[in-house]
C-alpha cells in the first residue's frame, strides 16, 4: 500500500486514525473501528490498492470526505476494515455555456461553489447545508437540497467507477472515449448503471457530472405559518398541486420544535418530566412568533414568470384560514442574506445549534417516504407523536418534497 500511494498516506497509528471515528457513537465507537486508512490521490493508485486488498482478503470503506456524521461518518459498518479515504481527489471541470460540472469525490460544495464564483459562471449548485460535505458523496447517498436541483440523484449524469476487479467503468455515453455529451445525456443502450453505485458497495465512484442551474434573473422566498397541528393537511394537499403543475420546486416544512430547538431551550417553557404539555407549546409559539408549521421554498425564473408563479401561491394558500405568509424577493447580483442563502444555492458551514434540552445536542432522524397527501401525513404524525411522546420526548419533525 505504502508503495502505491507513499508512506504519509497510509495511516494505522491511533492519533491519525481519530478522525474515521464515529463522532456520534452512543458509546459504541470501538465497534467500527478501522485499522488503517489510505488516501489515493488518482484512479490508477486507486486501481493498485485494490488489487492489493483482493490479494489479500482485506476488506475497504469507501468514503469520499466522511462527513455524513449522521450515517457515522468515516467509520466502516465493519470493525477492522480499512478506510479507502478519497479527499486527496479535488478536481472540478465545468462548461458554463452547458450547465454542468464534472467532479471528484474530495470536492465539497463550498469547493464547488468558490469554483464558479472565481471562474465567473452564471450558474448556481443545489447545496446541503452545512456546505463542507462532498457533492460526490451526497449524490451517492441521494442526498438532497432547497432549489429546482434539490434532488441531488436526479440531477448526475454520467459516472467514473473501479470495480473491484480494477477495470474503470463509465457510465453512460461515457463509455465512449471523449464523448463530449457524458454528462449531458443519462442513457446510452441498454440498461442505466448509475444506480448500481448509489448507496452501494460495488463500486468506487471517483467521479460524477453534475447538472447546474443557471442563474435565474429573479427569485423569491416564500415562508408560511400555519397555527394549528390539523392545518398540515390542507397545506400539504395545497403544495402537491403547485408541486405536480411545476409551480413549487422543492419545498420544506418544519413542526414548531424543529423551529424552537434552534433557538431556545425546552426549560424556558417548561421544566417537568415527559413532553412538553399543550398549554407551553401554545405559549412557546405565541411568544416566538411561529406557528405549528412552517413552510419555505423559492420561485425561480424571469421577473414576470416569478410574479405569475406568486400570484398562484397566493391564490391557492389563502384557502387556508389563518395562513400568514411573507415574501422575500432578489434581482440578479442582489446580495443575498444568510437565512436564505441555500435557496440560492450558497453552502455555508453553520450548524443547525440543538440545545433544547440545554447544552450540545443533536438529533436522530428516522425518514420515512410517505405519498404526498395531507390526510395520510397527519395520521402518520399524530401516530407518531404518541410514541415520542410516550418516550418522554417531544416531536421533531420536518419534511421535504423534492420528488
Amino acid at each position: 500500500m505504502r508503495i502505491v500511494v507513499g508512506d504519509e498516506w497510509v495511516m494505522t497509528a491511533a492519533d491519525k486514525l481519530a478522525s474515521y471515528a464515529d463522532p456520534y457513537s452512543p458509546g459504541l465507537a470501538e465497534d467500527y473501528a478501522p485499522s488503517g486508512a489510505i488516501l489515493p490521490a488518482s484512479v490508477e493508485e486507486i486501481r493498485g490498492v485494490l488489487g492489493i486488498a483482493n490479494r489479500h482478503t482485506l476488506p475497504l470503506w469507501t468514503v469520499s470526505l466522511g462527513r455524513n456524521y449522521a450515517y457515522g461518518g468515516a467509520a466502516p459498518c465493519l470493525k477492522g476494515a480499512m478506510v479507502l479515504d478519497l479527499k486527496r481527489m479535488t478536481k472540478i471541470e465545468a462548461e458554463p455555456s452547458l450547465a454542468y460540472a464534472i467532479v471528484e469525490p474530495g470536492v465539497t460544495y463550498l469547493d464547488l461553489y468558490k469554483f464558479l464564483q472565481d471562474k465567473k459562471y452564471p450558474l448556481w449548485l443545489d447545496c446541503t447545508d452545512p456546505g463542507w460535505g462532498s457533492v460526490l458523496g451526497n449524490t451517492l447517498e441521494h442526498g438532497i437540497g432547497y432549489t429546482p436541483y434539490g434532488d441531488h440523484a436526479g440531477h448526475q449524469c454520467g459516472m467514473e467507477v473501479v470495480l473491484a476487479s480494477g477495470e474503470v467503468l463509465r457510465t453512460g455515453l461515457g463509455a465512449m472515449d471523449g464523448n463530449p455529451a457524458w454528462p449531458l445525456y443519462k442513457y446510452a443502450y441498454g440498461p442505466t448503471l448509475d444506480g448500481l453505485f448509489m448507496q452501494s458497495n460495488f463500486g468506487v465512484v471517483t467521479k460524477i457530472g453534475v447538472w447546474l442551474m443557471p442563474e435565474p434573473e429573479f427569485f423569491s422566498v416564500v415562508e408560511m405559518m400555519a397555527r394549528r397541528e390539523e392545518d398540515i393537511a390542507p397545506l400539504i394537499d395545497t403544495l402537491r398541486v403547485l408541486r405536480l403543475d411545476g409551480t413549487v420546486p422543492t419545498a420544506t416544512i418544519a413542526n414548531w420544535m424543529r423551529i424552537a430547538a434552534g433557538n431556545t431551550t425546552r426549560s424556558e417553557w417548561y421544566d417537568g418530566k415527559g413532553p412538553l404539555p399543550q398549554s407551553a407549546v401554545e405559549r412557546l409559539m405565541q411568544e416566538m412568533g411561529i406557528g405549528y408549521w412552517g413552510l419555505r421554498f423559492g420561485l425561480y425564473g424571469r421577473e414576470r414568470v416569478v410574479a405569475q408563479k406568486l400570484a398562484a401561491v397566493e391564490e391557492a394558500f389563502s384557502r387556508i384560514d389563518g395562513i400568514e405568509m411573507t415574501v422575500a424577493s432578489y434581482k440578479r447580483g442582489d446580495a443575498i442574506p444568510p437565512e436564505h442563502s441555500t435557496l440560492a444555492g450558497i453552502p455555508s458551514v453553520d450548524l443547525m445549534p440543538l440545545n433544547w434540552l440545554g447544552g450540545a445536542g443533536a438529533h436522530i432522524e428516522c425518514p420515512l417516504v410517505v405519498p404526498m397527501q395531507g390526510a395520510e401525513f397527519l395520521d402518520l404524525y399524530r401516530r407518531r407523536t404518541e410514541l415520542f411522546n410516550a418516550a418522554g420526548f417531544d416531536h421533531y419533525c420536518g419534511l421535504t418534497s423534492t420528488t
